[in-house]
């Protein structure tokens, strides 16, 4: 046999650099979709900070426009088909006309596929040009069932979704957001802190420490990693990608919410509660001995899935592990996590 004769052109040499952005309209986006997702997960209101700020906006809102929100219950995903491409310094008012003028087919589709993945794309395509017998189809291959407000959507004209949202948007923004005027300057804070990192840290290590344990390995695809901070996203760190731009949305640090001086940062709070707690000290000791799946932790603990699930939110939170993020999530220890929660403790006293 003779040895093959390879030409490889690939660009070996490619690095994947880092951009951290303050977008008021990625923060409407991402408070609309905090409000939608607060209905399907009631654990994401533990956090008092968060509780606070969600009763504030749903006080301040119109019964009928948290319904549109939320489109009428399990609605969180449908807005992030919105901001799949976060611009640094965005105003909230460029956003929504920006989004009045796209391609309502291009709209129902990106929506389609970021709701049913793996989905056909002939019928990904059928739906989104207004087939509705298409819907149905779609909803039998991904064996799940689109949100009822949503599919009424879906069922109407093709522009109906996107001038829906954009109603929605506009109407949000008029009775809470006002343009992200209160929540710019923290924004800015957090992304100064990030951006100081760019000279010290590598692109991988800036992502992890920024979503607290998230792991990032960038794919040939994709050549710029996007840290867009965000005050409403907290507890949730969404990840979305077009034309080569990964862009993970992520809860500011706490230093930069907390006024007070003399209260412990939120951190330092998260870090030794987590630490508190039976379970996660034993999850901690079982990804001490190598990364771990889901499935694998609750084989292990004998604990129901969702326990184990929770219990892994709140340690990586706290960011004493990471997770990869691919078909199978795997989680990790972060083995400098308890030294700086130390180093941490150290400076808070002194």
């Amino acid at each position: 046999m003779t040895t093959p004769r390879i030409r490889d052109y690939t660009d070996t040499g490619r690095t994947t650099t880092v951009e951290v952005i303050v977008s008021p309209a990625a923060e409407l986006v991402a408070s609309l979709f905090a409000l939608a997702a607060d209905v399907e997960d009631e654990s994401a209101v533990s956090d008092p900070r968060r509780q606070a700020w969600v009763d504030a906006a749903e006080a301040a809102l119109p019964i009928d426009l948290l319904d549109d929100i939320r489109l009428s219950g399990d609605g969180a995903d449908v807005w992030l088909a919105f901001g799949r491409d976060p611009r640094d310094g965005e105003s909230v008012d460029d956003f929504i006309d920006r989004m009045a003028s796209l391609d309502p087919v291009e709209v129902r589709r990106e929506t389609l596929k970021l709701l049913l993945h793996r989905a056909p794309e002939e019928e990904v395509e059928a739906a989104a040009k207004g087939e509705n017998e298409a819907l149905d189809r779609l909803e039998a291959a991904c064996g799940t069932t689109l949100p009822s407000g949503l599919r009424r959507l879906l069922e109407e004209d093709t522009a109906a979704l996107r001038d829906d949202r954009v109603a929605v948007m506009r109407r949000f923004d008029e009775a809470v957001f006002h343009g992200g005027q209160d929540v710019v300057a923290t924004l800015e804070r957090d992304a100064e802190e990030k951006r100081s990192l760019a000279g010290r840290l590598a692109t991988a290590d800036i992502v992890e420490q920024a979503t607290n344990g998230v792991t990032f390995t960038p794919g040939p695809d994709v050549h710029t990693a996007v840290l867009v901070p965000s005050v409403a996203i907290h507890p949730w760190v969404v990840i979305t990608e077009r034309e080569g731009r990964k862009a993970f949305v992520y809860p500011v640090s706490d230093e930069h919410l907390d006024a007070d001086p003399d209260a412990p940062p939120m951190h330092l709070v998260d870090l030794f509660k987590a630490l508190g707690d039976e379970r996660r000290l034993r999850i901690l000791r079982i990804l001490a001995e190598g990364p771990a799946t889901l499935k694998e932790l609750t084989a292990r603990l004998d604990l129901a899935k969702s326990t184990v699930f929770h219990h892994l939110r709140t340690l990586r939170t706290a960011g004493l592990v990471r997770v990869v993020v691919d078909d199978d999530k795997e989680y990790s220890l972060r083995t400098g996590a308890v030294p700086e929660a130390t180093d941490l403790l150290d400076r808070y006293l002194s």
